[in-house]
């Protein structure tokens, strides 16, 4: 494996991870606004299915960069 080849493997990681805490994030305050019945912004409802599908996408990713080694 290459030098190039591992930092794009380290760098689709780094994003999938990144993404993933976003996403636990808005989970976090979905579940608090309900938790304390709240009304849902329209923010909340629509990031978090945008951010589910970016999230998979980019672990995706990563899993095919390290599939390629």
């Amino acid at each position: 494996m290459t030098i190039e080849h591992r930092m794009r493997v380290g760098k689709a990681l780094v994003t999938a991870i990144g993404w993933g805490c976003l996403l636990a994030y808005v989970m976090y305050l979905i579940a608090a606004a309900w938790w304390y019945s709240r009304p849902l912004n329209i923010l909340q409802l629509i990031a978090f299915p945008v951010l589910m599908l970016v999230t998979l996408r980019a672990t995706r990713r990563y899993l095919q960069f390290r599939a390629d080694a």
